[in-house]
């Protein structure tokens, strides 16, 4: 970018935030966008890009960055991403691969990693909101499908309603039709998912309950939103994860909710409603509809001994709704990611989450521990258009079943129980997720002096699979239970409590402040008491320090210090 636009840039941005300091709605890091556009900054790239453009309006002051030449650590850019992040805006990058989004998550201190196996993006954004961090991933697709598709030619013999004839079926021959949406609709599709996820995440707010025990309420949600719209069909899947480790059993806990929006209906048509022009019988036809989605999640390398805990819904088929729901207790001492310091409850936590969703026409497999033991998979099939009254000739044929061809919100819960042994093999953590749908092409079904004479037929019009894999954060291996301690001005001495799965050491920032242990091994569950004294503040100031507790990649905790001037 060049200095001028970086200029214009910062002007714009400075406005935004002027804005924004008039008002909000509460929470954490919580700012009013209502009405403001959104910021470009840099050279436009991308396939997304100029309708991103067009939508600038709509986009509630979200900071877009483009570099077509490569994001670098040292863009000056960077600098009002961070600023724009921290007043609980979304940024976002454009075009970008794997490596360039670690550069962006690094510049706002987002302590995760993107798999490097999701090697390139069209868009990625992230945002601050509440106990929650939000992300919004949209990846590549230049695919083109196309589907060979057999016909049938069916002819009377014999007069018209005429009881003694007879009807015969000839298949035509194969024809490829190719599945083809303009670029500007799929790229549209994509942007509108975009400025919905922005408007949904600057109202959400998750507010975090000190009287809770139930980790929904206590931790750090991490949400990722996977854009795997395709040829104009809406597919979006929303992965909501919270982590947590157990020092009485020394293992980590997952609990992931998988929830999607999938709306195919930009391809649901009628072919051809059927009909006699006699002496040839036209069948119904449409095509476009969903036969089924598959959903599948495990670990790229499976942790032996330790299967699936939890998972829903269960199988299910001739009913309207049902009921995805986890409840799970933990006890003893757990460490968890938090917005402040890390949390640690001593009696245990809980985890329970309830969703209802309908299933009409749709028969749902659970197959979660199949073919390998973590495995988190769901099956749900729909019914097949059923054939309407019967005529002489011919049947008529109804909609296809309203879920498979309009919106469909599935919801998957489980919960993963890791070994140490595992989850420490890897710097960054991440499960493989694959989402398979599979459009159908029906005809309906054939009928002579009302004797069926051809079936109905339901086949697989083209299908596609979408691979990806979602970062996992992991829980703290360290957990202190007060991250703020305050002192008098006199100089006193205080204590709090930490658990710890790994080796420690402590060392204070500064030399008013001073720690009686200064190292030690792996507590027991119920975790050992630090000491911390401060001397007589004669600065005539505040003042501020920090003791820090060195656990390993997984167990740095820092508890603030605070002593008065008066």
């Amino acid at each position: 970018m060049t200095r001028k636009n970086f200029g214009i840039a910062i002007f714009v941005l400075l406005a935004l935030f002027a804005a924004l300091a008039g008002g909000g709605c509460g929470g954490s890091g919580s700012g009013s966008t209502a009405g403001a556009p959104g910021t470009l900054i840099g050279t436009p790239h991308g396939e997304m890009a100029q309708y991103l453009q067009e939508k600038l309006d709509s986009l509630g002051g979200v900071v877009l960055l483009s570099a077509p030449n490569g994001l670098k650590a040292d863009n000056e850019a960077l600098a009002l991403l961070r600023e724009s992040f921290n007043q609980g805006q979304a940024v976002a990058l454009l075009s970008a691969d794997v490596g360039e989004v670690n550069v962006l998550l690094d510049a706002l201190s987002v302590d995760i990693d993107f798999p490097e196996s999701n090697d390139h993006v069209e868009l990625f954004a992230v945002r601050r909101r509440g106990s929650g961090t939000c992300f919004f991933v949209t990846h590549n697709d230049d695919e083109v499908v196309s589907r060979d598709v057999t016909g049938r030619t069916i002819t009377i013999i014999g007069a018209e309603r005429d009881a003694t004839g007879s009807v015969n079926v000839t298949p035509t021959a194969v024809e490829n039709r190719n599945i083809i949406m303009e670029d500007a609709t799929v790229q549209r599709t994509r942007v509108q998912n975009f400025i919905s996820w922005a408007k949904e995440t600057a109202a959400a707010e998750v507010k975090v309950s000190d009287s809770s025990s139930n980790l929904r309420d206590l931790a750090e949600a991490y949400v990722w939103d996977i854009d795997a719209s395709y040829q104009g069909q809406t597919f979006t899947i929303r992965y909501t994860l919270y982590s947590c480790h157990s020092f009485t059993n020394n293992m980590d806990y997952y609990f992931v909710t998988q929830s999607a929006q999938l709306n195919p209906s930009v391809l649901w048509k009628w072919i051809e409603k059927g009909h006699v022009s006699y002496p040839n019988i036209y069948l119904p036809e449409q095509e476009g509809h969903m036969r089924r989605y598959l959903f599948e999640n495990y670990w790229g390398e499976t942790p032996e001994g330790v299967p699936l805990d939890s998972s829903s819904p269960q199988n299910a088929n001739n009913v309207s709704t049902v009921t995805s729901g986890v409840s799970w207790n933990l006890g003893g001492s757990l460490g968890f990611n938090a917005q402040g310091p890390t949390g640690s409850l001593s009696t245990g936590a809980t985890f329970s989450n309830s969703q209802s969703f309908s299933v009409s026409d749709c028969s749902i497999n659970n197959m979660s521990g199949s073919g390998s033991k973590d495995m988190a998979k769901w099956e749900y099939t729909f019914a097949n258009p059923a054939n309407g009254s019967t005529d002489f000739y011919y049947t008529e044929l109804k909609d296809a079943p309203l879920l498979s061809r309009s919106n469909f919100q599935p919801v998957n819960q489980w919960v993963w129980t890791v070994p140490r042994s595992f989850t420490d093999k890897w710097d960054s953590l991440k499960f493989k997720s694959q989402f398979t749908w599979t459009n159908g092409h029906s005809e309906g079904q054939l009928n002579c002096a009302w004797i069926k004479v051809e079936g109905a037929k339901h086949t697989d019009h083209f299908w596609r699979y979408l691979g990806f894999w979602v970062p996992v954060k992991k829980p703290p291996l360290m957990a202190v239970s007060e991250g703020q301690l305050d002192f008098a001005k006199a100089g006193e001495s205080k204590s709090t409590t930490f658990v710890s799965a790994v080796d420690w050491t402590a060392s204070a920032s500064a030399d008013w402040i001073s720690v009686q242990e200064t190292s030690g091994q792996v507590t027991d569950a119920n975790g050992i008491t630090l000491h911390i004294t401060v001397s007589p503040n004669d600065s005539g100031a505040n003042r501020e320090g920090t003791v820090t507790l060195h656990g390993g990649n997984r167990g740095d905790q820092t508890i603030k210090v605070f002593q008065s001037q008066y």
